[in-house]
């Protein structure tokens, strides 16, 4: 499978948290020929496992997009909105798309346009009053960012790469693992973005002995940065140490690093000092679970396109199968 094809289907379906199935029906899909079982859990996330005779193994990777949601439509037929996840501040301009297919232009007041907060912005839907606006979006109605895939030189541009792009890597892993010696969970949790609140619920049902997070990583390699996070477009799979919900266990981090070398798998360590992934639900989940957490360098996170370099997103796929493996 072809990884900016998967992307590119994935990003074409509606889900911001607690509206994935739109992004689940496209994975289960994808999933199905290599799967043993399906299944779907009460918050919406999908389930897919690879049956192998030794120690139960988690991937998670979540289907879930922040949005927008409406609050209040004014006389004007003007959308105001509240942050479903980690909305950027800087949002003004974005082009966004509501379930129904309504296409809107987040803005800011008038008077306001410097402002860089949410609170002095609207959804213009092109309604000319409260009633147009009405027929198209209701209150409670989610928008998310609108626009397209593409691809220059290694360097795939879309939006959504947080997190679509790590259920492509699960996938091509899911492909490329034919008899596993353990008993693979691949995990597309919902509602990570509220809170990693499917690969809790996951987590507790499958009680796995080992866990790992697949994910995208904060890279720290543009312009007039500090380098908050040594992770850089090009360098290879991020393995995690820290986020701000987990220290990876010293022995899975051994292991990925150990793996990656014998198998000239391009790896980077990666320290992230706000911020998190599935792995913090993971890990604290039952007695607790050995775990650890596969990132592929993005930049420009939570924005309406966002940057990876498809050379790491193959580091990741190489890595996930070596992790499949993991026995300590």
């Amino acid at each position: 499978m072809n990884i900016t094809e998967i992307q590119k289907k994935l990003a074409a379906a509606f889900g911001p948290s607690g509206q994935e199935s739109a992004v689940a029906d496209v994975i289960e899909k994808i999933a199905a020929p290599f799967a043993d079982e399906v299944r779907r859990d009460v918050l919406g996330s999908l389930i897919v496992r690879k049956k192998g005779t030794g120690k139960k193994v988690m991937f998670s990777a979540h289907m879930d997009t922040i949005g927008l949601i409406v609050t209040h439509i004014d006389k004007k037929g003007f959308a105001r909105f509240a942050k479903i996840g980690g909305v950027p501040n800087g949002v003004s301009g974005a082009k966004v798309v509501f379930a129904n297919g309504t296409r809107g232009i987040v803005f800011a007041d008038r008077h306001f346009t410097e402002s860089k907060s949410t609170d002095d912005m609207y959804i213009d839907v092109g309604a000319e009053n409260a009633d147009a606006a009405r027929g198209v979006i209701s209150v409670g109605d989610i928008a998310v960012y609108d626009g397209d895939v593409r691809v220059q030189g290694d360097r795939l541009l879309s939006p959504y790469l947080d997190n679509r792009i790590s259920c492509a890597v699960l996938l091509r892993a899911l492909e490329e693992i034919k008899n596993p010696k353990n008993d693979l969970y691949f995990v597309f949790s919902a509602q990570k973005e509220i809170g990693l609140r499917g690969a809790k619920t996951a987590a507790f049902g499958i009680d796995p002995d080992y866990g790992f997070a697949v994910d995208v990583t904060d890279a720290g390699d543009t312009p007039e940065r500090k380098p908050v996070n040594e992770c850089f477009l090009g360098g290879g799979a991020a393995i995690k140490h820290m986020d701000s919900f987990v220290l990876c266990h010293p022995k899975v981090i051994e292991y990925l690093h150990n793996a990656a070398e014998k198998n000239n798998v391009k790896v980077q360590r990666e320290v992230l000092r706000a911020g998190g992934t599935d792995a913090g639900a993971i890990h604290s989940t039952r007695a607790g679970v050995y775990t650890g957490a596969i990132s592929v360098p993005t930049r420009y996170i939570h924005n309406s396109t966002e940057m990876c370099d498809l050379r790491d997103v193959e580091e990741c796929v190489k890595l996930a199968v070596l992790a499949a493996d993991i026995e300590l």
